[in-house]
Formats: structure tokens, sequence, C-alpha cells
């Protein structure tokens, strides 16, 4: 149902003034007819669960720099965007469900973003996020989940974050929106249906993005005389990752019960990793499938040994590394990989880089998932062990089940010298995920 602007009862879509201008009218007439236009346009075009409310969990989906102090909000909105690392002052672009205004985003590339809700940090959350980040970056908080208050509630203007939380998981995000939501519903729904081809979707990989813009400064190329090194997180990782190998040798991730206790000891193993990694979201399995448990393997592996970013997406931990959470780095390789999975501008590393125990690789996906997909899809694996010029690499959900997909060479300085398995050939690692990595003049390293 339209509405006829020309034709509206004066109030109709401001209450306040018409009860301002007839509350002493004894026109009874006038009074009602206001209130029922107001009530049918509520009912229309408000969210049931959103009324009498100001408090609302959302998801911080952009973060940018001000150059204005963080409590003076009207200013900061309307102040130019910088790239200044030196402040730490940021507006963010929140999403809520209930804002029937904004459709449900179909990723943090989604092209929306910049026109939701934007949200300052009040002063009673910096509690809650002083041990986020690194020193240089302490309030960047996209994909984290928020508390946010407005200002006035009324007219939902002026949003102020008043706590955060941990990461939020954007793949398992995604995955919930197309289940939940109908395509222009009220309440946050509809847009672009997740999971749908976007233009330049290979282009728009984190995998190739991350060498550039994304979420930080390009990163670096150095030159021959370089090389990225970095710590090592343990010996004990090669033992971890063996208990692992002799769990699922001759089992993969549909065997279920294959001892007859009961018990479908796959299933069991496979939400062990993902529930220490996004902990109270369990939700691995829709139906008989398992959604991809790649990352959260490797995450899982990795905080065994020391603390990694969690996520149930590779590209998502390693853009949570090159803001250096937990100490982790990320860098480019050596490669701009070759064939359909080759970088759009052959972007790729001069300098030489250390291998380490608990290096993670990133490769980009292939198929419709790189020229298809959302962004976000990758594979990666993590270095457990070196030995003979050898870093030998583990994996999650390979062909359903965990396994080695092979080595990369390691020359006689310690440092790799190629970036692709026997197995993937074709499909080089483009990224690597360091412990503490430094780039260091090679005569000094």
């Amino acid at each position: 149902m339209g509405v006829d602007f020309k034709n509206v009862p004066f109030g109709y879509l401001r209450p306040e003034l018409a009860r301002r201008s007839v509350g002493r009218s004894a026109s009874r007439r006038r009074g009602n007819m206001s209130q029922r236009g107001n009530l049918t346009l509520e009912q229309q075009a408000t969210a049931d669960a959103s009324e009498n409310k100001n408090s609302f969990p959302a998801i911080v989906l952009r973060s940018r720099f001000t150059t204005h102090k963080r409590g003076s909000d009207r200013v900061a909105m309307l102040s130019a965007e910088s790239a200044e690392s030196q402040y730490k002052n940021y507006i963010y672009n929140v999403y809520y469900h209930g804002n029937a205004a904004f459709p449900a985003p179909d990723s943090l590339e989604d092209p929306r973003i910049p026109t939701y809700p934007e949200a300052t940090l009040d002063s009673s959350a910096l509690s809650s996020v002083s041990g986020l980040g690194n020193a240089n970056n302490n309030y960047d908080l996209t994909s984290r989940l928020v508390i946010i208050e407005f200002e006035d509630p009324e007219r939902r203007l002026n949003a102020r974050i008043k706590s955060v939380g941990k990461y939020t998981d954007l793949p398992l995000f995604e995955s919930k929106l197309s289940e939940t939501f109908a395509g222009g519903a009220l309440g946050g729904g509809g847009g672009t249906a997740p999971g749908a081809a976007s233009t330049g979707a290979k282009v728009n990989n984190l995998v190739f993005t991350l060498k550039r813009d994304e979420a930080g400064p390009p990163l670096p190329v150095g030159n021959s005389t370089q090389r990225v090194t970095g710590e090592d997180i343990g010996a004990n990782i090669a033992t971890i990752v063996q208990t692992e190998f002799d769990f699922w040798k001759d089992r993969k991730e549909t065997s279920g019960d294959m001892d007859g206790d009961g018990v479908n000891e796959t299933d069991e193993r496979i939400h062990k990793y993902n529930d220490f990694v996004m902990q109270e979201v369990s939700h691995i399995k829709k139906g008989g499938s398992y959604f991809h448990w790649s990352a959260v393997f490797v995450s899982w592996v990795i905080n065994q040994v020391t603390p990694f970013p969690k996520f149930s997406a590779h590209t998502f931990y390693a853009r949570a590394a090159k803001k250096g959470e937990s100490g982790w780095t990320l860098w480019m390789t050596e490669t701009a990989g070759s064939g359909p999975t080759a970088d759009p501008d052959g972007l790729h590393a001069e300098h030489k880089i250390q291998a380490n125990l608990g290096d993670v690789l990133v490769q980009p996906p292939t198929g419709t998932r790189l020229t298809a997909g959302k962004g976000h899809e990758s594979h990666a694996d993590v270095v457990y062990k070196i030995e003979d010029g050898e870093a030998h690499l583990a994996g999650g959900n390979l062909s359903n089940t965990a396994k080695s997909p092979g080595w990369l060479p390691v020359d006689a300085d310690g440092n790799y010298s190629g970036y692709a398995t026997k197995s993937r050939a074709s499909n080089p690692y483009q990224l690597i995920i360091k412990k503490n990595g430094n780039l260091v003049n090679i005569a000094t390293s």
C-alpha cells in the first residue's frame, strides 16, 4: 500500500507535530485521523521488535579514521576521511537487524556499506576494547559485535557504541542471512542474494585485495637484498598435527561411527575444531553436509601452541594478521601465481621469506569460487615440520579429511625457494602469515 503524499493529513509523518497542533483542538475528527494515519504507517514500516528499544546488537562493517575527537559526534561524522595512522579516532558503519531502511549486507565488500548508519565509540566502551588490536591500531572494530544506543532514540540518530564484543564470523553471518531473511522484507533482509556473483569477483577476492589497501596500507614488496624473518611457534605443533593425522587416517568427514560404539567420531572431531574457534556459535553443519572446515582446523591447531586469530575463513584471519592481532603479520610471497588464479596485476614480493614453524600459507580459490564467489574464499595450510630442506604442510577439509598437501622447498639459508606443492603446482600460495614477521636486510638478519 502506497502513501499519497499530496493528500496526507497534517502530522501524518510526524506524530509530535500532530500532537502539538491539535492536542487542544475540540475537533475529534482531526485528532483521530492523524492518530489512525500514524498507526497505519507504523504498522507498515516499523519492526515490532524494535519498538520502545534503544539498545541494539550490531555488527561493525566498516571503520574509518577522522581527525576529530571521538566524542564530537556531529563534527566527526561530517569530517573528511583520512588514512593517517596516527589518528585513533574512528567512525563506524554498523548494521543492526530491525532497520528496514538498510538491507542486510552480502559481505564486507558490499558497496552499500558506506551508506549504513554511522556510530562513534562511547567512552564507556573503552574498557572493552583496550585489549584489542595492536599498539598502533586499537580501535578498528571492523567485523566485531557491538551494542549501540542512539542519542535520539525516536529518530534513530547519533548512534554510539556502548560495548564491544568479539569478532563475528562473516561467512556464518552471511549463511544465516540467507536462511533467515526474505529478499526485501522489513527488518533488514533483502538486497543482493548472498552468493550472487559480482562484477570483477576475482579482482575483489581478499587474497588479492589484502596485498593492496584492504585493512591497511599495501603489503611491502621489498627487494632481493631483504628477507622477512619470523618466529617458530614451537616444535610441539608437529605432535599436535600428527595426532590429528593419526585420527583422520582412513577417515573422511562422512565416515561416521567406524568402531560401532554409537558415537559419530568424525562429527565430534569437526565440531571440536569449530566449537573452539567459534565458541558459542557452533553451526558447522547444515543438514548432512559440513560447511568448509579447513580454516577452523588450521586455527585450532595453531591455538594449541600459541594464540592465533579465530575465524572460519582463511582470508579473515589473514586480515587480522595484517592488523597485527596477537603478534601475527601478513606478507606477500614471491609469486603472483599463474593461469586463472594469477594476481590480476602480477603483484608479488621481491624479498626472500624465512621458513618458520607455524607459518600459514594462503592460496586463492579455483573455478567459480574465484570468478563468481563472495570474495573471502581461499584455502590455507600451516607449516608443522621443517627438515631436510622441506617445509611440510598440514591442512583440513582436503578431500574431506585432514592431511598433508605436501611440502615447500627451503634453501640452505632457511628461506622458501618455492610456493607450490607438487599436488597443486598450478596454484601457488600468494600470501603468508608469520608470527612476529619483520622485513630486514639480509646482511643483518
